[in-house]
């Protein structure tokens, strides 16, 4: 029981620290708001049923900030993929005392933190504005 409440704990305090930030024309900044939901989605991912997120309304207030460009759409796809990926590669600790867990918030804190993810992000804001560039010239 204590498990859950601590890593809900654990949950809502990083997200907290991660500041969506604001650029000075008082815009989200949505490269900011995608890194977020990768550590959110990534957090989800790597806790599964160990932790509840059932009435966590966080990926609804991403969406809100980033104009309905996360859930099943082309970006929202690609950031659960960046996730899943992150999840994914995580191995085992090796040491004795560990008992072969893996260190998914530490992971994926530095997942968060790394230029692997602002990179893929910066290319992908990129593509998106590019689409949204054609779609109003046709």
């Amino acid at each position: 029981m204590k498990r859950p409440i601590m890593l809900s704990g654990l949950l809502i305090l990083t997200l907290l620290s991660c500041s969506t930030s604001k650029t000075a024309s008082n815009k989200i900044n949505k490269e900011s708001v995608y890194r977020d939901y990768v550590l959110y989605k990534c957090l989800i991912l790597g806790y599964g049923a160990k932790a509840d997120f059932t009435k966590d309304i966080t990926p609804a207030v991403y969406n809100d900030f980033v104009d309905y460009t996360l859930g099943n759409t082309p970006i929202g796809r690609k950031l659960d993929s960046l996730a899943n990926k992150e999840i994914s590669s995580i191995k085992p600790l090796e040491i004795v005392d560990y008992d072969g867990e893996k260190a998914i918030f530490m992971s994926c804190l530095n997942y968060y933190n790394s230029k692997e993810l602002r990179v893929e992000i910066k290319k992908l804001v990129k593509e998106f504005k590019e689409q949204q560039r054609k779609q109003l010239l046709n």
